[in-house]
């Protein structure tokens, strides 16, 4: 019989308690939904929220770096005493409810997403007619790209907010700080965010003769190159520096043009990477694009260097070189510091003085030259040994002309090859320099 009483005593205050709390949660809902019903039962919500016609609205705007993130204005229609509505001093109204600002994003490149307002999120108003509306609406403006210096570019962009039909004797807008907020700032792995600025404009159009009122915000972003740096111009320069290399081979090797034309098929792959990753824009030529036209450029002059350095490696015997090509090939040995190898001098001999020397002898005794008289054979007179050491002496004499004339020509090649290795390296070092000069 305690039990039971103890039960239905617990059962009776939790009654109570319950009842209590609701009769709390009942009155503040009722001084609020008055409160309400009391604001907005003559308000319009199409119309300014100004007493005095004449009276400008401001809107202050504050922007953070990645969404517009507070609207702060004071709406004159929406102002109680909070005594009278049990201390009520806050509401939290549906933007649908109360006017809010047309404020519009120019510029912006999706349509629904110009207007600068979000019914997810309330506006706070204050007793005192003050509206506080905190949004964080993200959205996209259009800004022109200069590719000129890509991928060591600075990309500058404008954002420009205002309203559309309140000029500025009916609205006003005012930054509610120089800054930008960047607390929600998160670093890119491709920008770097160099500046921000903001700016308020009275801007007159030609449709209408009063000012209207709006406000620019000045982003500077810088390219981070460390990628393209890593896996693309220093691949292609290393490649370029190749087709220098090149000239240093042995003409003879046969490997020359081979490399030469896999330096350019390699830098006709890089190009379609870059081509992939570049903006495409015909206002302005990038940069890099420049680059690797002009070492493909290049590669192309040494690959018809190297055809013409392997001509003059295979010019056929007996054929000397041209005057006009000679002078040329000196002057570029003077400025190289080349100098020809001199070629051992032949001995001639005066076959006549040695026979007549030896004119006491009728005959030559083949054994002096060969140790026995050949058998079968008889011997020579010195008439006909003059005409066969003559004859031995114009072939060797040949021989030692077409020697001469090959040596001459291997040299022509050696000073033609030293001079395409160093204007090619001296145009690899200006293409390094001028790509090292945007660091």
């Amino acid at each position: 019989m305690g039990d039971y009483a103890t039960i239905v005593f617990n059962a009776f205050v939790g009654f109570i308690l319950l009842f209590a709390n609701l009769k709390v949660s009942d009155g503040t809902k009722t001084n609020a939904t008055r409160l309400i019903h009391d604001l907005l039962k003559n308000y319009d919500k199409d119309a300014r929220p100004v007493k005095n016609a004449s009276e400008v609205l401001t809107v202050k705007v504050k922007l953070a770096y990645n969404q517009l993130q507070d609207l702060y204005w004071n709406d004159e229609l929406l102002k109680w005493n909070a005594s009278d509505y049990g201390g009520q001093s806050v509401l939290n109204l549906h933007p649908s409810r109360m006017w809010t600002p047309d404020i519009e994003l120019y510029d912006n490149t999706k349509e629904d997403e110009g207007h600068i307002s979000n019914d997810k999120f309330r506006i706070l108003v204050n007793s005192d007619g003050s509206a506080t509306w905190f949004i964080t609406k993200i959205s996209r403006s259009a800004c022109p790209i200069d590719v000129s210096k890509f991928p060591f570019d600075t990309q500058k962009c404008k954002i420009k907010l205002g309203s559309w039909t309140y000029d500025g004797r009916a609205l006003d807008l005012k930054l509610d700080s120089n800054a930008v907020d960047l607390a929600q700032h998160k670093e890119n792995s491709e920008w770097k965010l160099k500046s921000v600025t903001s700016k308020r404009r009275s801007v007159k159009h030609e449709c209408c003769p009063t000012p209207f009122i709006d406000i620019v915000y000045s982003l500077e972003f810088h390219r981070k190159a460390l990628y393209y740096i890593m896996t693309i111009i220093i691949p292609s320069m290393l490649l370029s520096l190749l087709a220098c290399i090149s000239f240093l081979f042995p003409a003879d090797s046969g490997e020359r043009v081979s490399l030469v034309i896999s330096v350019l098929l390699g830098l006709v792959v890089f190009m379609l990477i870059v081509n992939d990753r570049t903006p495409v824009t015909s206002d302005a030529v990038p940069m890099v694009t420049e680059f690797f036209n002009s070492i493909a450029a290049t590669t192309v002059l040494a690959l018809l260097a190297t055809a013409f350095i392997l001509r003059l490696n295979h010019v056929s015997s007996g054929v000397p070189v041209p005057r006009c090509l000679a002078r040329v090939r000196d002057c570029i040995a003077v400025a190289l510091c080349m100098k020809k190898e001199s070629l051992p001098k032949r001995v001639k001999l005066n076959f006549e003085e040695i026979l007549l020397s030896e004119s006491s002898t009728q005959y030559i005794n083949l054994r002096d030259f060969t140790g026995q008289i050949p058998a079968g054979r008889k011997p020579l007179t010195e008439q006909k040994i003059l005409v066969e050491l003559q004859k031995l002496s114009a072939h060797l004499e040949e021989e030692s002309v077409a020697r001469e004339m090959k040596e001459d020509w291997h040299y022509t090649m050696e000073v033609f090859d030293r001079l395409f290795f160093v204007l090619f390296f001296i145009i690899f070092c200006v293409f390094a320099a001028y790509v090292f000069s945007f660091f």
